[in-house]
């Protein structure tokens, strides 16, 4: 404790005289007599060198390049001698760098000869400036707008934009249910596995996935490898290109899978503000429940919930737009589906942007279905028209079918957004029979910010009795498709805060078909609040699919906080409209370093099917650097159900393979070479395995992405000389980012010089000229990265007359201890 404090004095009295000495401009002078000096030591100290502030010393650093307020990201920025003496050294502005920032290098006559790394003055351009921040390490220009790209505006700069790694990966998901149920004293148990897998390679920009899952419930397996393709952007273009398995464009015409090519814009290209919407699942679970969705047939998710609402949001890559099939499995063996319609209110284009989608490729039909094949060709195009109109439209055609569509949305600015088109389709069944139909569709969107009201979403459409989808004229199953023809479809969606009274929801959706008298609704209404740290819900919800009657639920719950390190205690009370019932208490929280470990226990009496009895629930789940594990298990009467599951991902690139969480799409590997269990700030479940690596498994494409590392890192044999950078990937890049370390051991020593110290300020510097640090009080100075035996020199002046004196140090010989050593050394 003695010597932490006596370092803790050294350094804490530098930083006060340098403080004060930077105070001292324009020929101030600080009397250093003031400054503590041992006993003996009569050398004073020289601290001219902070005379005119904190002294910038010639040489590279990294720093953070601000533009107009702008973040561009970390940068190498070579410091070079100013032209007058004793000044700070001054940041070299090289044509390459100001290019990469948006700056326009015309401006600076004959720049475009000049060489990459030649530095540039940036006084040149009228009122541009730039001013450098040496404790927060931002550089930060000031350009006139007639000086900088305009290309560059509201976006990140493609310069910017990083391709990453050559390397392949693949994702795992692992979900193992395990439900036994007893039904009139007949007990039945069931095993349901789901493997889902993502994985591919990159190669430069290009990018191969291959998308798929493994779904074997009661042994009846089903492998879906239902997505294989090529992928690029076209920065250029601000799009992308895929070969192989695609979906046709959803803003429009209903998405349909083919093989084959899709050309089209990317919106995350642009700038945020620009950019669209994703999908998202809301529903309700009485019990313990697994819910899994389908598209096209086809199991893209499966979870296992609590009791109560849960809102889905991480559906990946959801392809195009389109009705998603809902199946609540409840852990008393009720089972709940209904259709929860999804479609994408066209954003509106700035004027003169345009919006393309252009595929060609063979009909892929759902394996339930033995559709005809043939080939199909879809193109939209959307534009922004002047005052606030944008217009949108477009063909698809096959054999025996063709549609086309023509919309326009309006922005009505403080009415919202309004969009309305019509699709007319022509289609031949399988007698030969020619159909001729329309659908009209009419999408409504406003947030009224005063009043604190959100109209996420409201539609209406209506299709005539000829009116024929892709899918409905290539299946040949067509009476049953047709049976199922739908007439209308609602889609509502609102929000309102009531300030300190909490806030209310409510969403409805209906969808009516021709053949059937039963329809397909859904309903929700919630209120909810937060009384003095006391969260307080209410909610109801009905549904009514074609496949069964209607049910209605209510449902009540409070949460507390217990003030214990994220834990929660909470009650909640449901009742659905046939009598059956549920009370339940349950506590919740996490805990462990970084909340890694999550866990939700639950317990309470239930009546069901006019049966009453006890049921609880636990579960929980633990994550770290290589992935993510999560066991359940409940009970509901005599029925009961388990669950296991977990997911991460393997990335093998030319440093070899790394583990890490599941990884998403577009990923960053953090290296900080020879420097294990480094945690990182700005994740931090995650840190570095024993090679000093690290897999971040998700970022945002085209967008500037921050990674530090955790201060406070101690290690004996390495020094992190870097804590910050940022980083543009690309969509589907795997971006290296390469964090400096200095190998070697760290120490403190105290130097002597003619049997006194070393006076304070005096300068050190290394065999390669390089000054590696100060002289602080009692002579001491740290040190690090040192490795064999290794020789400084020391430099300060007495008055008019400079010294100096070498000494050396053999890091092979120090005992070996973790941390800083403090020894005593002499220089001659």
């Amino acid at each position: 404790m003695k010597k932490r404090c006596r370092v803790f004095f050294c350094v804490s009295s530098l930083i006060l005289a340098k403080a004060a000495l930077a105070q001292a401009e324009n020929g101030d002078f600080f009397d250093s007599k003031f400054l503590f000096r041992p006993a003996g030591q009569s050398l004073p100290a020289d601290l001219s060198g902070f005379r005119n502030s904190n002294r910038i010393l010639p040489g590279d650093q990294q720093v953070q390049v601000v533009v107009n307020q702008r973040s561009f990201g970390e940068h190498i920025i070579r410091f070079v001698d100013s032209e007058q003496a004793d000044k700070d050294a001054v940041p070299c502005l090289t044509p390459e760098l100001l290019r990469t920032v948006g700056v326009k290098t015309a401006f600076f006559g004959k720049a475009e000869e000049l060489a990459p790394d030649q530095c540039l003055d940036l006084s040149l351009i009228p009122e541009a400036n730039y001013a450098f921040s040496a404790s927060t390490a931002t550089l930060t220009l000031s350009v006139p707008q007639a000086a900088l790209d305009a290309t560059v505006r509201g976006a990140i700069p493609v310069e910017m934009w990083n391709q990453g790694e050559s390397a392949f990966y693949t994702s795992y998901q692992l979900s193992h249910f395990r439900s036994s149920m007893e039904s009139l004293g007949v007990k039945r148990n069931q095993h349901t596995t789901f493997l889902g897998v993502r994985g591919g390679f990159n190669l430069g920009a290009w990018r191969f996935r291959s998308n798929g899952s493994l779904y074997d419930a009661g042994g009846q397996r089903h492998w879906n490898f239902n997505e294989n393709y090529f992928e690029r952007d076209i920065p250029a273009w601000r799009g992308r290109i895929r070969l192989g398995d695609n979906t046709t464009s959803s803003s429009t015409f209903t998405s349909s899978r083919i093989r084959g090519v899709k050309l089209e814009s990317d919106d995350s290209m642009l700038a945020t503000s620009e950019q669209g919407y994703a999908p998202t699942i809301e529903g309700f679970a009485n019990t313990s429940a697994k819910v899994t969705i389908y598209q096209n047939s086809n199991v893209i998710y499966s979870t296992f919930v609590a009791p109560g609402p849960f809102i889905i949001n991480d559906l990946y890559a959801v392809p195009g737009g389109g009705d998603l099939e809902v199946e609540i499995e409840e852990t008393g063996g009720q089972v709940t589906r209904y259709l929860q319609p999804y479609a994408v209110l066209p954003a509106m284009l700035r004027e003169g942007r345009w919006q393309y989608s252009a595929a060609f490729g063979k009909y892929r039909g759902n394996r339930y279905d033995d559709a005809k094949e043939p080939m199909v060709g879809q193109v939209n195009l959307a534009h922004g028209l002047p005052g606030g109109v944008t217009a949108y439209g477009g063909l698809m055609g096959a054999k025996d079918y063709f549609a086309g569509s023509l919309g326009l949305a309006f922005n009505l600015q403080q009415f919202g957004g309004l969009s309305a088109d019509i699709i007319q389709s022509t289609a031949k069944d399988t007698r030969n029979l020619r159909h001729r139909g329309h659908a009209l569709r009419i999408q409504y969107a406003k947030n009224l910010l005063e009043t604190g009201t959100n109209f996420r979403f409201f539609g209406y459409k209506y299709s005539s009795d000829g009116y024929r989808s892709l899918d409905q004229t290539l299946s040949k199953s067509q009476n049953t498709n047709l049976s199922w023809n739908r007439s209308h479809e609602y889609q509502f969606s609102i929000s309102q805060s009531l300030d300190k009274y909490g806030s209310v929801s409510a969403n409805y959706s209906k969808v009516q078909f021709r053949n059937q008298g039963r329809s397909s609704d859904t309903m929700g209404l919630s209120y909810s609040n937060n009384i003095k740290g006391v969260g307080v819900f209410l909610s109801y919800n009905m549904i009514q699919s074609q496949w069964q009657e209607k049910r209605r639920n209510i449902m009540l719950s409070f949460s507390i906080p217990l003030g214990v390190r994220s834990t929660y205690a909470g009650y909640s009370f449901s009742r659905q409209n046939n009598g059956d019932y549920a009370h339940s208490a349950n506590l919740s929280g996490s805990t462990l370093e970084n909340n890694a470990l999550s866990y939700n226990l639950r317990a309470g009496v239930s009546k069901e099917n006019g049966d009453r009895g006890n049921n609880f629930y636990a579960g929980g789940s633990y994550r770290n650097s290589i992935g993510q594990l999560g066991l359940s298990t409940a009970r509901n009467h005599k029925n009961t159900q388990s669950q296991i599951d977990f997911s991460g991902s393997v990335v093998i690139d030319k440093q070899g393979l790394l583990l890490g969480q599941y990884l998403y799409d577009t990923a960053i590997i953090v290296d900080v070479p020879s420097a294990p269990d480094v945690q990182l700030q700005s994740h931090p479940s995650i840190r570095t395995n024993q090679s000093g690596r690290a897999l971040i498994p998700y970022a945002s494409p085209y967008r500037e992405n921050s990674v530090s590392l955790a201060p406070g890192y101690l290690n004996d044999s390495v020094t992190l000389t870097q804590n910050i950078q940022s980083v543009v990937p690309t969509r589907g890049a795997i971006v290296r980012v390469l964090f400096e370390t200095e190998l070697g051991r760290s120490l403190i020593i105290s130097l002597k010089h003619n049997d006194v110290f070393v006076p304070f300020g005096a300068e050190v510097y290394g065999a390669d000229d390089q000054q590696k640090g100060l002289v602080g009080p009692v002579g001491r100075i740290w040190l690090t990265g040192l490795e064999g035996n290794q020789a400084y020199t020391v430099k300060w002046a007495e008055g008019s007359t400079s010294v100096s004196c070498k000494f050396s140090l053999d890091a092979d010989n120090l005992p070996v201890s973790l941390g800083m050593i403090d020894k005593e050394a002499v220089c001659e």
